[in-house]
């Protein structure tokens, strides 16, 4: 019998550092950093201060003092959604485009012209 090769182990700090790549790469990293810290908060503090903390928390959420920080996260999250929206759509325009120009190359000049699908990579 064969034997099955073994798959790779991932260390804990490995797996850390793949996830904080694909943060930076994805723009996620701010909001990753500031998950980490608030975890290493609530493994690190007494369980006395936790509930003190959980406490206030909750006294803030019904005197709606955390209003204006949620609506400004919703703004966010809203503005973001917006910007991804509009980068779809300039993508697919200029996607467009090209294929309009190629095509009327095509029909004009009868394959005179290079492909430029290629990046200028001529070989």
């Amino acid at each position: 019998m064969a034997k099955s090769p073994s798959k790779p182990k991932v260390t804990m700090w490995e797996m850390l550092r793949d996830i904080f790549i694909a943060a930076m790469n994805r723009g996620q990293l701010l909001g990753i950093t500031l998950a980490f810290a608030f975890l290493i908060f609530v493994i690190r503090a007494p369980s006395e201060n936790l509930v003190e903390f959980a406490r206030i928390l909750l006294q803030g959420f019904q005197d709606f003092y955390y209003v204006g920080y949620i609506l400004f996260g919703a703004t966010l999250i809203g503005w973001r959604a917006h910007v991804r929206r509009l980068t779809r759509t300039a993508n697919a325009e200029l996607q467009r485009m090209a294929e309009e120009r190629n095509a009327l190359q095509s029909e004009r000049l009868g394959g005179l012209l290079e492909s430029s699908n290629d990046g200028g990579h001529n070989e």
